[in-house]
């Protein structure tokens, strides 16, 4: 059996309590935000566990262990301070007694939302996870579209943009990356009828190449792309896609079988990789006059 192990992740953002969001499938979403600490529980044996905070500031819960990744959360005003670099915790069960000083790493991204005019617009911006989680990490920019939203370190960079329109007439803006190693400024764009879902971006031999889904606000299935349709920058510099290749995703589940498209651009730079600072950000556009635009951001690191 893996040695068990305790992490923590702070979520010092203010309490928001926010619109009800529907996507098009008409699931709804609710931009709330608590300030939380979540104690990560890996490996422990199943069963029941007194967690104690014991610094910055006391804090119990008992809980049942249920999974092999099992997170506790603390809810409380407090921790709405990006200052706190570390805890101390005391994890107590039947087989394994655990007190342990963990450190809290945290990055801000902050920027400003526009429209696809370039107007300032209010809107959402939520660190969200693929899966269910408890509880979520959500901001709302002000009515410039100034916004600041703090992001753990150790997680998984997947950012959502969208405002009230979302899933209606329009779809978000995706920042993606493997984690966020640093703070960040970015200026989204919001207010398009497509998104870039799920993209990634990595380099190969002086190549970039990037993979999104598509997703259309109207339809199930969105329209064929062609290379004309797209735009790539790097580090805000346009780069010219050498080679657009169409491909496949497979839905799981009640659909499975059905196949939705996806696509694989390549784009080439001037410079090695080793010259250009990390981190490097991707911005992939879709613009089409009779299909639609939407587009994508991906944060690359190289160290």
């Amino acid at each position: 059996m893996e040695e068990s192990d305790i992490k923590a992740f702070l979520n010092p953002n203010p309490v928001l309590h926010g619109e009800t969001l529907i996507n098009p499938w008409g699931e709804k979403y609710e931009t709330k935000n608590e300030p939380f600490l979540e104690i990560e529980l890996r490996n422990f044996p199943k069963g029941e566990y007194d967690i104690q905070l014991l610094t910055p500031f006391v804090l119990y819960k008992k809980v049942e262990v249920t999974l092999t990744c099992f997170s506790v959360y603390f809810l409380d005003k407090k921790f709405e301070d990006p200052s706190i670099s570390e805890v101390k915790v005391k994890v107590k069960g039947k087989e394994v007694i655990k007190e342990c000083t963990l450190p809290i790493r945290i990055h801000k991204v902050i920027g400003k939302i526009r429209n696809l005019d370039e107007k300032p617009v209010s809107g959402y911006v939520w660190m969200a996870c693929e899966d269910f989680v408890e509880h979520e990490i959500i901001t709302k920019s002000d009515k410039e579209g100034n916004f600041s939203l703090y992001c753990p370190e150790g997680r998984r960079l997947r950012i959502f943009v969208a405002g009230p329109s979302y899933g209606r007439t329009t779809l978000e803006t995706w920042i993606m990356g493997d984690e966020l190693k640093g703070d960040l400024e970015i200026n989204p764009h919001i207010g398009g009828n497509l998104e870039l879902y799920e993209l990634r971006a990595w380099f190969f031999g002086r190549i970039w190449n990037m993979f999104f889904v598509p997703a259309i606000v109207s339809t199930e299935i969105p329209p064929k792309l062609k290379k004309e349709d797209l735009r790539i920058w790097i580090n805000g510099e346009k780069v010219e896609i050498k080679k657009f290749t169409p491909h496949k995703v497979y839905f799981k589940g009640e659909k499975k079988g059905v196949y939705h498209p996806a696509y694989i651009i390549s784009g080439v730079t001037n410079k090695p990789l080793k010259e250009v600072c990390s981190p490097i950000v991707v911005r992939v556009e879709i613009i089409s006059p009779e299909k639609g635009e939407g587009e994508a951001w991906y944060i690359y690191y190289h160290y």
